[in-house]
């Protein structure tokens, strides 16, 4: 199975117990700073990873991206470079930029049997703002005009978990238990056909 991880949900993945069962890893953002952060995580993790900087700015980006080991990444590439044959499962948060874009990318690639795509997307808070809240309700429902399979996680209802014992690094790793989750069943799946 083919796991990319779009955005802030790639900072998480790396300590997921299944992350060790998928074939191939693609982790992808806009900053290069976080790329840099989660590339660590994942080598200090022993989890190989390709990571992508999606359209990056300036000569000193690219530079020193390619010396740390990040790779680039144009949006109108990301299908051919990102998707697998196989089952590919992407893991993104909708409302802001990178994922937004990259997921309404991937979801217009073209696949046939040899490939499988998958979308796990989390909701945005709703203090983030109606605009990003719009931008995801219409990547999501555009997804379900075309028939697309998708699962959604609204961020906003971690906050009912949140208070003074239980904080929001805690409520995001119940969400990261259902990712586990979805990644442990779509390998099941896998193996029985």
């Amino acid at each position: 199975m083919n796991l990319i991880m779009i955005g802030g949900r790639g900072a998480a993945c790396a300590t997921l117990p299944a992350i060790s069962t998928v074939s191939t890893l693609h982790v992808v953002g806009s900053n290069l700073d976080n790329l840099l952060l989660w590339r660590r995580n994942f080598i200090l993790r022993k989890v190989d990873v390709a990571c992508h900087l999606l359209e990056p700015g300036h000569q000193y980006d690219l530079a020193f991206s390619e010396e740390k080991g990040i790779n680039f990444i144009n949006l109108e590439d990301c299908a051919a470079i990102l998707l697998h044959p196989g089952i590919n499962l992407i893991v993104a948060g909708l409302g802001g930029n990178t994922g937004t874009r990259i997921v309404r990318e991937l979801s217009r690639a073209r696949t046939d049997a040899d490939k499988v795509l998958r979308f796990m997307l989390t909701m945005p808070f709703h203090f983030e703002g109606e605009t990003r809240g719009f931008r995801a309700k219409e990547l999501t429902d555009d997804l379900g005009r075309r028939d697309i399979p998708f699962k959604v996680l609204h961020n906003q209802d971690l906050i009912r978990y949140i208070d003074a014992k239980f904080g929001i690094a805690d409520a995001f790793r119940l969400q990261d238990m259902q990712i586990d989750q979805e990644i442990g069943s779509l390998m099941l799946k896998r193996t029985l056909v």
